[in-house]
């Protein structure tokens, strides 16, 4: 009887903790290409409809791979009804990395839009968002 109240248990706290390593993280991939050919290029996910669902708290947008002269800009927002938005911030993007905001809301509708530093420069980019700190 204590074998099987044993095996229980653990059975019990494998499926507790074991669990939530199956949870899938809200956001998904990112990536983009634009020129900046006459100093207008840029990249809007929204004309894209690629959205990220996150959630209240800290997001990263992992960039795996990079390339572009200068910096880019990679700017964080949510569309709200109609066609208000919500900023969230923007980072300097100038190598691969981890760049970093923070959202207030859950909501499928944020986005990223994307600008460079330098005229007549193609930037490319491609990572993952996470709904946590990377």
């Amino acid at each position: 009887m204590k074998k099987v109240i044993s095996a229980l248990l653990l059975s019990a706290m494998v499926l507790t903790f074991g669990g939530a390593t199956f949870a899938k993280a809200n956001g998904g991939s990112i990536d983009g290409s634009f020129n900046t050919y006459g100093g207008k290029g840029y990249l809007d996910g929204s004309a894209q409809a690629k959205y990220y669902h996150l959630t209240p708290g800290n997001v990263t947008a992992n960039l795996t791979s990079y390339s572009g002269t200068g910096n880019m800009y990679l700017y964080l927002y949510e569309q709200t009804s109609g066609s208000g938005l919500n900023y969230y911030g923007v980072n300097t993007v100038n190598s691969t990395g981890a760049y970093r905001y923070k959202v207030g809301l859950d909501s499928y509708h944020y986005f990223l839009y994307a600008t460079g530093s330098n005229n007549y420069t193609t930037y490319s980019f491609s990572g993952t968002m996470y709904d946590y700190y990377y």
